[in-house]
C-alpha cells in the first residue's frame, strides 16, 4: 500500500449527524431519533466514521487547541510503590 502524504485527503471536513431508526410499530415509513447519539461523519462522502454520545466534542487540525486540560486542572498524585507482604500488597514506607 502506497503512503497518503496528501493533506487535502487526510484533513477532510468532518461533522456530526443524527441517528435514527425504523419504528416497526408504526410502520415502515416512522424513522426515530436516537437522542443520546449521533454519527461523526466524513461531510465531503457522506461515510460514516463512528457513533459517540452527546458530550463527545470535535476537535479538528483546524480547530485551535483548547485554553486549558483536564491535567492542568487536577494535580496528578505521586506515584506509590507496593512491596509484597503475607497479607498482600502494602504501600512502601517512606523515609524521612
Amino acid at each position: 500500500m502506497e503512503r497518503n502524504t496528501n493533506l487535502t485527503k487526510i484533513l477532510f471536513p468532518v461533522g456530526f449527524k443524527s441517528i435514527f431508526y425504523k419504528d416497526q410499530s408504526q410502520g415502515d415509513r416512522s424513522n426515530v431519533v436516537i437522542p443520546q447519539f449521533r454519527a461523526i461523519v466524513n461531510l465531503e462522502t457522506g461515510s460514516t466514521l463512528g457513533v459517540v454520545g452527546l458530550g463527545y466534542r470535535l476537535i479538528t487540525n483546524k480547530s485551535p487547541p483548547p485554553t486549558h486540560s483536564i491535567l492542568e486542572t487536577r494535580p496528578i498524585p505521586p506515584a506509590r510503590s507496593t512491596l509484597p507482604s503475607r497479607s498482600g500488597l502494602r504501600p512502601r514506607q517512606s523515609c524521612s
